[in-house]
């Protein structure tokens, strides 16, 4: 179940992969599904676009949201909480002309 966090040996099979800016991203199956994690420098975040065979892309950050290539190279507009078939961590925002994450509490 996607939790938000990477656990100590969770991603410990997965391939590895540091990106030009820093961010780390882990891939690896498991049974039917491919799972990504994406982990940020320290201070950083972002959003996240997986283009599936070029024609599809899936969106996750505050909202999840998927577009479709048109037939004239154009991109559809954003389905948003249109995450059939696949799922991700959002980021709630508490708003959009800054950097404040709504932070979990913890005990």
């Amino acid at each position: 179940m996607i939790d938000g966090r990477i656990s100590p040996g969770e991603w410990s099979d997965a391939k590895r992969i540091v990106l030009a800016n820093g961010a780390t991203l882990y891939v690896k199956q498991h049974e039917h599904y491919l799972l990504l994690a994406i982990v940020f420098p320290s201070g950083k975040y972002g959003f996240t676009d997986l283009f599936v065979n070029g024609d599809l892309d899936l969106h996750a950050s505050a909202k999840l949201g998927e577009r479709k290539r048109q037939p004239d190279g154009t991109w559809s507009r954003r389905d948003w909480w249109n995450n059939d078939r696949w799922a991700a961590n959002v980021s709630r925002m508490e708003k959009f002309d800054g950097p404040e994450l709504m932070r979990e509490k913890r005990p």
